[in-house]
């Protein structure tokens, strides 16, 4: 006992040394009696407690509540905890693939990370998290949080959300699997415009991102749309690696204050080579938060690009992850950042230059899409509508079979024409699964490119029915029109 007392002290006293600036300045409590006090405790604890205790869980509660106490994004990391943020950020880990943090004491979704099951089932930016498998989670931390979510793949979780505008929590089943997130995704939308997502800004996502550019640059590329939506930050360094690509020289990108006036640091684009001639349109909405912030207010506040979307998150401060001796750690919230300028955007978000609302889908209608999804009904009207579609054009000379390779253009103009969906609609009204006709094009247009294309070959890129990316296309053309005739 006395040796497993002295080892804990020992750790303890490391711990503190560290925690105390954060914890005692100002407080007119020096360092001796707050130790004293804490050693006081865990004394009363060995010496009166029912049942015996574990030292280490004593020391990790106790750091549990110094860190929390702090602010929401603060906190205490187990050694496992730490080794999964760490897992995060190489890219791959178990669980279902969520982004959240903890907003006016709920547990909020920031985003739901692409192709993963909390995308599949439909979790969306904003979301509540009441319950996770029946257990409240009303004064947990986000760590708690993270380690009930994460878990094996192939099995099962139960979230129970609050949606605004639902009038009843809603119970999402997930089944967790392994998370591989991709930070950068690029292809062109049409001959001269490369549109390029960035889902989280990891340790390699500025070259990354440089890489495309000069895939880009080959391709003639002239114009930029940077869809940043459900972005929920990451390294503050690679959102200023992100920055300085698309800036000139010598602009401001961000600045970093802390408590103390020494702490102030800014962050200038350098004169390395620049892809800045390019127009550029960013598109940002609830689920851009942190660095994905960073990045599009250093290129719109310095006139580089034109926002597009809906107002962002509001993530604007900076936390710093420090090791401890066991393999555990402290996240610490250790300054705030600002724009270029001068705006701290944290609580309050960033507001679009061009606001775009997104497709809103209403509880009833996402369960009725799940039950089409189930019957298979929009796969099978394809199939049906195939025969239709040769029929119409087999005395055509220039027709050619559907797996023969014809115009496949055609092919779905004929399957979304109105009277068809609305035809379509009607059956649809029979068996009490009805939906609004934009929504059901919508849906019908991912099945029809699936259809044609394979899953596998299935475009990032969806404009004919994502509003914020159409509006984003049409300005950049604009911009490029007006470019040409100077």
């Amino acid at each position: 006992m006395e040796k497993r007392r002295a080892v804990f002290y020992i750790f303890f006293a490391f711990v503190i040394g560290l925690l105390i600036p954060f914890l005692i300045s100002g407080t007119g409590v020096n360092e001796k009696t707050t130790q004293s006090l804490i050693f006081q405790v865990q004394s009363l604890i060995e010496k009166n407690y029912v049942e015996e205790v574990d030292d280490k869980e004593i020391i990790y509660g106790a750091l549990k509540g110094m860190l929390n106490s702090l602010d929401s994004n603060s906190g205490f990391l187990t050694p496992e905890q730490n080794q999964e943020m760490k897992s995060d950020l190489q890219g791959e880990f178990g669980g279902i693939g969520i982004h959240f943090t903890i907003q006016d004491g709920i547990f909020t979704v920031i985003s739901p990370i692409e192709d993963t099951p909390a995308e599949k089932v439909g979790l969306k930016p904003n979301d509540k998290i009441i319950k996770i498998d029946g257990i409240d989670t009303k004064d947990m931390t986000t760590d708690d949080g993270i380690k009930l979510m994460r878990g094996e793949p192939g099995t099962k979780i139960v979230l129970t959300i609050y949606r605004e505008g639902e009038p009843d929590y809603i119970d999402f089943t997930i089944i967790r699997d392994i998370i591989k997130i991709k930070s950068v995704k690029y292809e062109l939308v049409d001959e001269n415009i490369g549109y390029l997502r960035i889902t989280d800004f990891k340790a390699k996502t500025g070259q990354e991102v440089r890489d495309a550019m000069v895939e880009f640059e080959k391709q003639k590329v002239k114009g930029i749309v940077l869809d940043l939506r459900y972005n929920p930050g990451g390294y503050l360094s690679s959102a200023v690696d992100v920055s300085d690509l698309f800036l000139s020289g010598g602009k401001m990108i961000v600045s970093v204050k802390g408590r103390e006036k020494v702490s102030l640091r800014e962050y200038y684009s350098t004169n390395m080579d620049k892809f800045i001639e390019q127009p550029m349109v960013i598109l940002v909405n609830i689920g851009s938060a942190s660095a994905s912030e960073i990045v599009a207010a250093a290129l719109r506040d310095n006139k580089r690009a034109i926002l597009v979307g809906e107002k962002s998150f509001g993530k604007g401060s900076v936390q710093n992850v420090f090791n401890l001796a066991d393999g555990s750690a402290a996240r610490i919230t250790i300054a705030k950042y600002y724009t270029p300028s001068g705006i701290c955007i944290h609580g309050v978000g960033i507001e679009p230059d061009v606001k775009v609302e997104s497709y809103y889908i209403s509880r009833e209608d996402s369960t009725k899409l799940r039950t089409i999804e189930e019957k298979q009904i929009l796969q099978n009207y394809i199939k049906d509508h195939e025969e239709l579609f040769k029929n119409k054009y087999k005395n055509d000379s220039s027709f050619k079979d559907v797996k023969g390779g014809f115009d496949k253009n055609e092919f779905e103009t004929f399957l979304l024409d109105p009277e068809n969906i609305y035809k379509l609609i009607q059956k649809l009204k029979e068996q009490d699964l009805e939906i609004e006709f934009g929504l059901l094009k919508r849906e019908l247009a991912k099945e029809i490119r699936i259809y044609l294309d394979g899953e596998n070959k299935y475009k990032i890129l969806e404009p004919e029915t994502d509003l914020q990316l159409t509006q984003a296309i049409s300005i950049v053309r604009s911009m490029l029109i007006l470019n040409d005739g100077k």
